[in-house]
């Protein structure tokens, strides 16, 4: 026999009997459907999730993967192909003066007279040292 109290009064006593055979089989429940609606990554060292964002039997999933810490720096590669030619940077200051150069002395040797309006033409016989 088994009893019930609600506080020190008992309310139902019952005797069980025993246990049934198991009943029929039911009939199958509808079947759901799955679709991924998002993955992201997550921050090095967090917890992978999974949320249904959907219902019981339309279930829409997200998924967040925690990205991986970061690996060994690997071996430099190959040098690439040569790169075309870039444009042209700005232009630079304007250097300072140079240096005055060495005194040339020149030797005149003809002028000739040209045409009304022309230049006349000269020739240099000799440079001196």
């Amino acid at each position: 026999m088994s009893c019930q109290k609600n506080n020190s009064y008992i309310t139902n006593c019952y005797i069980r009997g025993p246990i049934g055979p198991t009943g029929p089989q039911g009939i199958p429940g509808p079947m759901p459907s799955f679709k991924i609606n998002s993955t992201k990554t997550g921050e090095p060292g967090t917890e992978a999730s999974v949320s249904n964002i959907g219902s019981d039997g339309n279930i829409l999933l997200d998924f967040v993967i925690p990205s991986g810490m970061p690996g060994p720096e690997g071996k430099m590669g190959p040098t690439g192909p040569k790169g075309e030619q870039g444009i042209p940077g700005v232009a630079g200051k304007d250097g300072k003066p140079g240096l005055p150069g060495p005194m040339v002395s020149l030797k005149i040797g003809t002028v000739t007279k040209g045409l009304a309006g022309t230049e006349p033409i000269v020739t240099i016989t000799e440079e001196d040292d």
